[in-house]
């Protein structure tokens, strides 16, 4: 048996064709004990995050939204 708790966070900005997206997360996880007590520590903290830079290009056909 394995307990989870989750905090997210997610970020995207759009400015014309650049754009910025982000996220974090931390996770914390229990897992089973037989003395069942529920306000333990935790047994696994995991933290990441992302972030990135995004640009629309023009495609082979010259479009950049998608349009033929």
């Amino acid at each position: 048996m394995l307990g989870a708790g989750i905090s997210l966070q997610s970020t995207i900005e759009i400015d014309g064709d650049e754009a910025r997206a982000s996220s974090r997360i931390m996770a914390w996880h229990w897992f089973h004990r037989e003395d069942g007590d529920e306000h333990a520590q935790t047994d696994l903290l995991a933290i990441g995050g992302y972030q990135d830079r995004l640009r629309r290009t023009p495609t082979a056909g010259g479009s950049t939204n998608g349009e033929a």
